[in-house]
């Protein structure tokens, strides 16, 4: 039996958004909750960027903590997906007891290779940055320019942007090579939401079956999203029909994740994470379906991005 993490996807039901209490198989309430802001979001169509002005940014070149020869097409094409909008927006990490309008990190723009990625830190000593999606861009741009295309080619950050000088953002590598597509993906963008608002805590945890020994994480463990059934209550206002909502599986987006091997491994759920973006924009981006072997400290950790029924069974072919 696969423990479940469901993500309710309100869009497309109300304007409010809920949250939904439940039960997890080790016993734990999780309490989940899917921003709006993010819907709106396309990280499957690219833009025109323009060229920003690398005196006003401060720019940190640093291979050893970003990672060196980045892919130079892969950092353009993930800069390409940053959507031009000058509105600031509110950043902090998810989970936190934020309001519902805070956008949540980590968030990361991953290229089509999963090679290069941008991600959208808070440098301040505060909960939230404020920075709009035109500066995220132009300090995208700004570390392709300086970081990216010079000698050495080295990953980097920029510091001190946004309305508060609180953001940054970071261009890093990844290395891809467990990521596998197959199969068809109808409609990649609820997926969206669930990377919006599945766990990424940097804590380290043991991953593995239930049995295993100092296991916290229990595997097989399913993230799913999940929507509103819109259908009316008879005998109900409008209040309670709210306030009673019935959520219900879409099988839109799911993720399992899973032990390739039937031991435990260590690992947190920001490299879970990680790991899902980069499976959404090599595969579910280009409409397939994608699994991500190798993960953990030991590569254990295996995970599965499609669309279709969650079943209850633990089995899961990896053919």
């Amino acid at each position: 039996m696969f423990m479940r993490y469901n993500f309710i996807v309100f869009p497309l039901c109300v304007s409010t958004v809920w949250a939904e209490l439940l039960q997890a198989g080790n016993g734990q309430t999780l309490e989940l909750s899917t921003p709006l802001n993010l819907t709106d979001l396309d990280l499957t169509v690219p833009f025109n960027t323009s060229t920003p002005n690398l005196n006003a940014l401060d720019i940190q070149c640093d291979g050893s903590k970003y990672g060196f020869n980045p892919n130079l097409a892969d950092c353009d094409g993930a800069r390409s997906y940053i959507a031009p909008d000058s509105e600031q927006q509110v950043f902090g990490e998810r989970h936190t007891g934020l309001p519902d309008n805070v956008f949540p990190l980590p968030y990361a723009i991953v290229g089509d290779k999963a090679l290069c990625f941008f991600q959208v830190i808070n440098i301040g000593d505060g909960k939230t940055a404020r920075a709009s999606l035109n500066q995220i861009r132009g300090a995208a741009s700004s570390l392709f320019l300086k970081c990216a295309s010079n000698v050495p080619s080295q990953g980097g950050v920029v510091i001190n942007i946004g309305g508060d000088n609180n953001a940054g953002v970071v261009m890093s590598t990844y290395d891809p090579k467990g990521i596998r597509c197959r199969g068809s993906f109808p409609d990649p963008v609820p997926c969206k939401d669930v990377l919006a608002d599945m766990p990424a805590s940097t804590d380290v945890e043991v991953f593995g079956p239930r049995d295993a020994r100092l296991v916290k994480e229990i595997l097989p463990q399913t993230i799913a999203s999940r929507k509103c059934d819109t259908r009316p209550v008879p005998g109900l206002s409008d209040l309670l029909w709210l306030t009673n909502l019935v959520t219900k599986e879409d099988n839109e987006c799911i993720v399992k994740l899973f032990s390739s091997t039937g031991r435990s491994d260590i690992t947190s759920w920001y490299r879970i994470w990680e790991a899902v973006e980069a499976t959404f924009a090599v595969c579910a981006r280009f409409r397939m379906s994608g699994s991500h072997r190798g993960l953990g400290l030991q590569g254990n950790v295996f995970l599965t991005l499609a669309a279709g029924s969650v079943g209850n069974s633990s089995q899961v072919s990896t053919a």
